[in-house]
């Protein structure tokens, strides 16, 4: 059961401005490696019809099982009992139209009996023993068509002891549909699958070849597994496509890559529906590192996420929005990202979920951003929203741990666990706020505690008992 350390109503007015981030969202939630986010990395996101979130990732330490429900307001949903969950990472995640869930990623078992790569839940979060796909290797992707068959792709390499490289087709109880044929298939792994309007389908990934055609990266097939070739890529990419979204009649990739068909385009390009680069998409520059995911929005604009820190020269961490022509929505800025301590890990967004012409869920490893803690898992507002609750900088110093918030009798707020500074002001683990996120300054702690401060509670009589690990208060 989860340990609830603590919980936080607070009622806000909303105004809308580019770009930042929904505080009303895992309101609750305590911050880095704490609390009931998670402390590594969320690779898939989906949502279900009830508006409830599943994500999936690795190495989390407060969540072993690597994958979660969160229900439509943040908290984790309790009520989604996956046992020991899976045994590796995970990588995917779809929803079908009768509400099971496929989980694919790099696992091979899940709540200790033996899935490969690859497992359907029933809604409650327990197997379905119904869906038997035996694979043996690890899933990337997995994509619902259009009719309910279920387009799988990885590193495989069978599927139910048939050849099937990287790529295989199943119907709805798992059974591979024997009408897709894809020949000698891929010479490496698929990592992203997009079905078009007129069912064709996009595939990128690491791979350089496909049924023996050379396919740098990205190919086009046809319904029943062959090549499409109106698709024309040339030499294609010369490094990783991880992510492909539709935009009208174009196609956005992103991925590693510097270039397409020896054309310079850094990290995203747009490609027409023959596959010929869109030279009227505008990126400058590009992006200075990798890019993990991409997702078009309702108004033709376009979410990207990975471990970049700069769009064509403008600092732009982890995240950012690019206008229909590939220029920067300047308007769209979350802020700086920073991380207490060594990591061995690397920051970045993996997964864009929008969740309505408005909003879009966020998953990825970041403690924070901008000085608000998110800890992996948030959401946006995809024109902004703000709050007239402002904790400015917010609380600062080595090692910052918010263990605790009170209300008081007063209806302001107090801040207790391991800090320096709250907006810049000293306040040794513990401050007091007024309803608008300015410090209270009749609340006088002096040099306050000298160390953690744990636990508190507030007596009948209004006074403030704390715990912790402190020698000393003021």
């Amino acid at each position: 059961m989860k340990k609830v350390l603590f919980v936080l109503l607070i009622t806000l007015n909303v105004f809308s401005q580019e770009g930042t981030i929904d505080p009303t969202f895992n309101a609750t939630d305590l911050g880095y490696r704490f609390g009931d986010g998670v402390d590594s990395y969320v690779r898939t996101a989906c949502k279900q019809a009830d508006g409830k979130i599943i994500i999936g990732g690795d190495n989390f330490n407060n969540m072993p099982s690597n994958i979660a429900r969160y229900n439509a307001d943040g908290t984790l949903d309790e009520t989604f009992n996956i046992g020991t969950g899976a045994d590796n990472a995970i990588l995917s995640i779809d929803i079908q139209a009768d509400g099971k869930i496929l989980v694919g990623g790099l696992f091979s078992s899940f709540n200790e009996e033996n899935y490969w790569g690859l497992v359907r839940l029933n809604l409650d979060g327990s197997i379905d023993n119904t869906f038997n796909a035996n694979l043996n290797g690890a899933v990337s992707k997995i994509k619902i068509l259009v009719g309910g068959k279920i387009l799988v792709g990885g590193t495989f390499s069978t599927v139910d002891g048939v050849t099937s490289n990287r790529l295989v087709k199943l119907n709805n109880d798992g059974s591979l549909d024997t009408n897709f044929n894809i020949g000698t298939g891929f010479n490496n792994a698929v990592l992203s699958i997009k079905e078009q309007p007129d069912q064709k389908i996009l595939i990128g990934g690491s791979f350089t070849t496909f049924n023996s055609f050379t396919q740098n990266k990205i190919t086009r097939l046809n319904s029943d597994g062959s090549l499409d070739n109106t698709f024309t890529i040339g030499t294609g990419f010369n490094s990783t496509v991880w992510d492909i979204d539709l935009q009208n009649d174009k196609i956005i990739a992103i991925g590693s890559f510097s270039s397409y068909n020896l054309t310079s385009s850094n990290r995203i390009v747009r490609l027409n529906s023959t596959g010929t680069l869109d030279a009227s998409f505008n990126i400058g520059s590009g992006f200075d590192n990798t890019c993990s995911t991409v997702k078009v929005l309702n108004d033709d604009s376009i979410l990207v996420g990975g471990t970049f820190n700069n769009f064509n020269n403008v600092e732009r961490n982890l995240i950012v929005k690019l206008n229909n022509d590939g220029s920067l929505n300047t308007g769209f800025n979350l802020g700086g990202i920073a991380l207490e301590g060594a990591s061995s890990y690397t920051l970045r967004v993996y997964t864009i979920l929008p969740l309505s012409n408005d909003e879009s869920f966020i998953g990825g490893f970041f403690p924070h951003f901008n000085t608000i803690y998110r800890n992996g898992v948030m959401t946006i507002e995809n024109n902004g929203t703000i709050t007239d609750f402002n904790n400015g900088t917010g609380l600062n110093g080595s090692g910052v741990t918010p263990r605790k918030l009170l209300k008081s009798y007063d209806d302001k707020y107090i801040i207790l666990g391991r800090f320096d500074k709250y907006n810049g002001q000293t306040n040794k683990n513990i401050v007091k706020v007024n309803n608008d996120g300015s410090i209270d300054t009749s609340f006088n702690s002096g040099s306050g505690a000298n160390f953690l401060i744990y636990d508190a509670d507030i007596q009948n009589n209004n006074k403030i008992i704390i715990g912790g690990g402190f020698t000393k208060y003021n």
